[in-house]
């Protein structure tokens, strides 16, 4: 786990492996890691068959709600995208991402000064994803 301290690293760790081999297990280990040392932005751990976790609809959605919880001073960044764009949540996954997620970070970031602080998001089982569109998008 040393890539997540270092701020000028990869921004993509890609944990694979057979099915069953343990992936989520070690995916929710990190992420509660990660969410104890206040790190953990949000996270979306996909599986087939379960209503909203099987597809995307609610991936953006469901980190930008998270982000607002564990990062109460990003509200007024995303407030400022929702105002911008009323319809953001009827939008694309690609909209919803680029607004919710990366600009208000990329805004907020802009304005606080964080020393050049982590923040991650955890995502799993995409290949779990009931559809095919999205998934070049979500990576």
């Amino acid at each position: 786990m040393t890539w997540s301290k270092d701020s000028g690293g990869a921004c993509i760790f890609w944990l694979n492996g057979i099915a069953g081999a343990g992936e989520s297990t070690i995916a929710r280990t990190v992420a509660h890691t990660w969410s104890d040392q206040n790190q953990l932005v949000g996270s979306f751990f996909f599986s087939k068959g379960r209503g909203d976790l099987g597809h995307a609809a609610k991936f953006v959605t469901s980190l930008a709600a998270q982000s607002t919880n564990t990062l109460p001073s990003i509200r007024p960044y995303m407030y400022k995208v929702i105002k911008k764009i009323p319809d953001i949540f009827q939008r694309g996954l690609a909209d919803q991402w680029k607004y919710l997620i990366f600009q208000s970070l990329t805004d907020y970031l802009k304005e606080v000064s964080l020393q050049l602080k982590v923040f991650i998001l955890v995502v799993d089982a995409l290949d779990e994803y009931e559809g095919d569109d999205d998934t070049k998008l979500i990576l």
